[in-house]
């Protein structure tokens, strides 16, 4: 439990925590902490070994979440899950926060675990992957939750910071918006919270729930002291001082200030402190190795404060400490300096719109607190992905100073910050970044209407363009309406069509889709493509839009390439080797052996490079798959190959996702805060779902074609002159269990790559521009210009060769048919010198 062990102790040796039938709580509301439900009831019954090192969520997530709302429901039971909001300021210094000790283990853990896959031992590298397991409580995951409740139509909420303190609101006697709570021990320290259920058994022969009553832990806690303090009353903040110096472990913690070998004597000792000098500050300060010059500064008394006067949002929609609405020492007791615990303060109307999912927190927190905190990724850690951060950041500041401006405009306190700090997990010191001080101009914006919208989708429903016909995405905006500018005038947009149109067309213009210029003589702007939009466009179909755009950044920031990644090691066993100058054809901890299909096994004896030309095309076909989704099963855990190289590559994708989609939601933000969105607010919760860049698939698409590319025709296995398609396509079907319908996915994972080859024959035509390098003037040759990246070279020797032998592999699994271009020359083999 969160709460130190010697409290857990405490209620269960003074039999504190009672069972009673799950049927009692029929017709009633409650509130449930999400991140506590999470991990003390789904991820207990999630068995995915290989899940983090797959990435996206876990297979059986949504049906293990959807049976558990289905009993819910069946008992009589409302549900509304709370989920965290901001994060409070960080009460140890940032860089030892991102410094993570926890996270260091867990790579070596997965690091020795990659070492035994590759060297062939699987079932010790699966135990050993379940071993260092996957954060299903990550504000990614929780992504993924409020999608499924959202299709389930169940309540949910993101509180402005801390859960808990939104949680106590609704259940305070005052207030009674719900009738009880679920979640951990730390509830019990919350005024107004006289009881909060601990546990709740779905799957006993006779459901049940665990509940704990806080007047009950009280009065035990006075029957524990000696003789001379048994007649005191604990009040509510003694309360609170006892459990904050008993130890708190988790989304908040605290020392442990005594020392005991058995905790229930540990607890009552610090019951009898608090009685004695009557204040919590007053025990440490007692203490011999005491630091008087943290009085006012003490850790103890930041969660006190987090605790007692922790922001939530009332019925009526302003942002309040819980002690002003429900305290019994009233709002004169509140803190003044609040601001010290939860950064600047927002506008009232954005915690709304992130209460109801309209705004994630990712694209608030840096704003509110001027810090950008970058943690150990959930990946794999590589120097590329360590580069991409540096290459990014840029857009990470564009976001932060958008939303920073907006607030600027409404409240003189954000005019105080000048600059961001920045804390890396893999940097010693933070590094300041200065940031725009003035407000920005106003926007000048699209005019969109709704019925042109409409109209628009209709005529694309008709022409049948592509499976995503109807669809507002990247594609459809380019199509139609990067013309229609108001000039400076700034309109309002009145309906969930219009606000998802005008932040696609601002996603483009902040990305440089798009170049805008002043007609003459007169106000009116005129915008029109450039490389990368017509690039967007001529992939020739929407139903790949918002992958092709990812694929387009991933070479612009120079994060797709056909080479091996060199890899941070955390594990002391193998941190003198170097996988730059590992060699990738020998099995290692880095590298997989190459395994080389027919007709190119005579590649075996012939030289390294021609070996490192199909392994490059190898590489570079399967991170380009990996970018799509893939039908899998929610009935089972993935039991079949995984790739390092695909988790390195997926951790930049997830980076450079997050990045993209903060951008969204400040852009979102920014129209909120200043009030152009005018829609009925019940409308705002459909607006996140139709956004992009919003989930991470993971990597097992591109799992499946890098086992295709990596081995003949008989895979090993099948015999004989009479193999068909269907026997190569059920032997595959038998290694990856999990995909439900591979044929399909494999023609729509070569239409995407189809896709991607059109893309890349626009940008090759102007290769400067594309990877971020000012464009030739007209008539000046290439080399006069600044010389192309390494990775960009290695793409274009072997982008043909990898179009030709993925054809002829695909070809020989499923009927390609209309997707094959047979007008199209086969490309030649890229030489020995690539």
């Amino acid at each position: 439990m969160p709460l130190d062990s010697s409290f857990t102790k405490f209620v269960d040796d003074n039999k504190l925590v009672h069972e009673k039938g799950l049927a009692a709580l029929q017709g009633t509301r409650l509130a449930i902490d999400a991140r506590h439900w999470l991990n003390n009831d789904v991820a207990k019954q999630i068995k995915e070994p290989y899940q983090a090192v797959l990435g996206g969520a876990p297979l059986t997530l949504s049906r293990l979440v959807e049976q558990r709302l289905a009993q819910f429901k069946k008992v009589g039971i409302t549900p509304i899950f709370v989920f965290s909001g901001l994060p409070t300021q960080v009460l140890t210094s940032p860089q030892a926060h991102v410094q993570s000790a926890d996270q260091t283990e867990i790579y070596r853990i997965r690091e020795a675990a990659w070492a035994k896959h590759h060297a062939g031992n699987t079932t010790a590298a699966r135990d050993e992957f379940a071993k260092a397991g996957g954060n299903i409580t990550s504000a990614e995951f929780y992504v993924f939750l409020i999608k499924i409740l959202r299709e389930n139509k169940v309540e949910f909420m993101r509180a402005p910071y801390l859960q808990w303190t939104q949680m106590a609101y609704w259940v305070h006697p005052k207030e009674r918006l719900v009738h009880h709570v679920y979640g951990p021990h730390e509830l019990i320290m919350l005024e107004g919270v006289d009881a909060f259920i601990t546990d709740i058994d779905m799957d006993g022969d006779e459901p049940s729930f665990k509940y704990i009553q806080k007047e009950e832990v009280r009065a035990a806690m006075t029957d524990v002291v000696d003789a001379e303090y048994r007649g005191k009353t604990i009040t509510d903040s003694q309360f609170l001082d006892i459990c904050l110096l008993a130890g708190l472990t988790g989304q908040l913690s605290s020392p442990r200030r005594f020392e005991s070998e058995d905790g229930a004597k540990m607890f009552a000792k610090i019951v009898q402190m608090v009685l004695k000098f009557e204040h919590g500050v007053n025990v440490l300060e007692s203490m011999p190795n005491h630091d008087s010059q943290q009085h006012t500064n003490h850790p103890h008394l930041k969660l006190r404060a987090i605790l007692r006067h922790g922001m939530v949002l009332t019925w009526d929609g302003q942002c309040l400490p819980l002690s002003q609405l429900c305290s019994k020492e009233g709002a004169d007791r509140t803190p003044t300096n609040l601001s010290d615990i939860w950064g600047l303060r927002l506008p009232n109307i954005v915690y709304y719109f992130m209460s109801v999912g309209a705004v994630q927190t990712a694209a608030l927190a840096s704003v509110v607190q001027g810090k950008v905190l970058e943690l150990l990724p959930a990946g794999v850690d590589t120097t590329e992905y360590r580069d991409l951060l540096r290459k990014i950041f840029p857009l990470k500041k564009r976001a932060f100073e958008m939303l920073h401006g907006r607030l600027q405009q409404r409240d003189a306190k954000y005019e105080q910050r000048t600059a961001v700090t920045c804390h890396y997990w893999c940097y010693p010191q933070e590094e300041k970044k200065d940031i725009a001080r003035a407000p920005p101009p106003p926007s000048e914006d699209w005019l969109v209407a709704h019925n042109d919208i409409v109209g628009k989708l209709r005529e694309d429903k008709r022409s049948g363009a592509g499976e995503e016909k109807g669809k507002i995405d990247f594609d459809f905006v380019l199509k139609h309406f990067i013309s229609s500018r108001a000039g400076p005038d700034v309109p309002q947009y009145n309906t969930v069509m219009e606000i998802i149109t005008v932040i696609q067309l601002h996603t483009l213009n902040y990305l440089g889709y798009l170049q805008t210029q002043e007609e003459p003589g007169s106000r009116t702007l005129k915008t029109t493509h450039n490389v990368f939009s017509e690039a967007l466009l001529g992939a020739g179909t929407s139903e790949f839009s918002e992958y092709c755009m990812l694929f387009i950044e991933l070479i612009r920031t120079q994060a797709l390439s056909c080479s091996h990644f060199t890899y941070v090691h955390y594990d002391p066993a193998i941190s003198e080797l170097s996988s730059k100058g590992c060699n990738p054809f020998v099995p290692s901890a880095h590298h997989p052996q190459l395994r080389l299909p027919a007709p190119y096994k005579s590649l075996e004896k012939d030289s390294e490079n021609q070996q490192r030309g199909y392994d490059r095309c190898c590489l570079l076909v399967s991170r380009v798959w990996s970018l799509l989704p893939m039908q899998l099963s929610d009935k089972e855990a993935w039991d079949a190959e995984v790739s390092k190289d695909l988790v390195a590559f997926n951790t930049l994708v997830r980076v450079l996702l997050k990045t993209l989609r903060d951008l969204v939601e400040a852009i979102g933000a920014s129209m909120y805060v200043e009030r152009r969105a005018d829609v009925d607010p019940q409308h705002f919760c459909e607006i996140p779902p139709m956004l992009p860049f919003q989930h991470n698939h993971g990597t097992a698409m591109g799992v499946v074609i890098d086992y295709i590319m990596r081995h003949d025709d008989t895979f090993g296995e099948l015999e004989g002159d009479d193999v068909t398609r269907a026997d190569r396509l059920a032997h595959l079907e038998k290694v990856f269990p999990c995909c439900t319908n591979l044929g399909e996915d494999l023609a729509k994972g070569f239409r995407f790559w189809k896709a991607t080859q059109k893309v890349w024959a626009r940008l090759e035509k102007e290769p400067h521009a594309a990877v971020g390098q000012p464009r030739a003037a007209v008539g000046q040759p290439r080399a006069a210009q600044n010389p192309l990246p390494a990775g960009w070279v290695q793409m274009e020797n072997h982008m043909g060769f990898a179009d030709t032998v993925l054809r002829i592999k695909l070809d020989r699994i499923i009927d390609l048919g209309e997707h094959v271009d047979a007008e199209s020359p086969p490309k030649e083999e890229p030489s020995t010198s690539a």
